[in-house]
C-alpha cells in the first residue's frame, strides 16, 4: 500500500478526492529501480499504470530490428503505462529508468474495479488518460517530423 500523500503529489491525481485516493493507495505499491532497469517492455501484457515518485524514466519505442528511440522522459509526478487501462492491454513502449527511481505501481484490474463502483472516479481518470495520450501522440509526431527532415 502507498501513502495517500504520495499519490496526492502526482499531477494525475490533482482532482481526485482524498477518499478515492485512499482506495487507490490500497491497490498500489512502491517499487525501487536502479538506473538502466526496465520497468516494462513494449508488447508485453499491460497490468499496471505507473507514477514516478523519484528519478526519471525514458519512454522508448522500437523502430526496427530491436533498435529503440527515446520519445519521452517521465519525471516526478508524471504517469506512464496508460495502455493497462484501455482495451488492447499491450504495453505500447519500453520504459527504462534513466536514474535510480522509485515508481508507484497501480494494479489496473483492481483500478477498473474501482471505476465500476465509482463512475465519477473512472471518468476523472479516463479523461486524464485521454489528455495524456493526446499530448504524447502530438509530441511523438513532432519528433518523427524532425527525424524525417534530417
Amino acid at each position: 500500500m502507498v501513502n495517500v500523500a504520495d499519490l496526492r503529489n502526482m499531477i494525475f491525481f490533482s482532482e481526485v478526492s482524498d477518499e478515492d485516493l485512499a482506495a487507490i493507495a490500497e491497490i498500489s505499491e512502491e517499487v525501487p529501480y536502479k538506473a538502466d532497469d526496465v520497468v516494462c517492455t513494449e508488447d508485453d501484457q499491460a497490468s499496471h499504470i505507473y507514477f514516478v515518485k523519484s528519478g526519471r524514466v525514458a519512454i522508448l519505442v522500437d523502430i526496427n530490428n530491436n533498435k529503440k528511440i527515446m520519445v519521452d522522459t517521465i519525471s516526478f509526478g508524471e504517469m506512464f503505462g496508460w495502455s493497462a487501462l484501455v482495451a488492447q492491454k499491450k504495453v505500447t513502449a519500453t520504459s527504462k529508468c534513466v536514474d535510480d527511481s522509485v515508481i508507484i505501481m497501480v494494479d489496473s484490474k483492481r483500478l477498473k474495479g474501482l471505476f465500476l463502483k465509482n463512475c465519477r472516479l473512472g471518468y476523472q481518470i479516463m479523461e486524464k488518460i485521454a489528455n495524456l495520450i493526446s499530448d504524447r501522440l502530438k509530441d511523438t509526431r513532432l519528433q518523427f517530423i524532425n527525424l524525417i527532415q534530417w
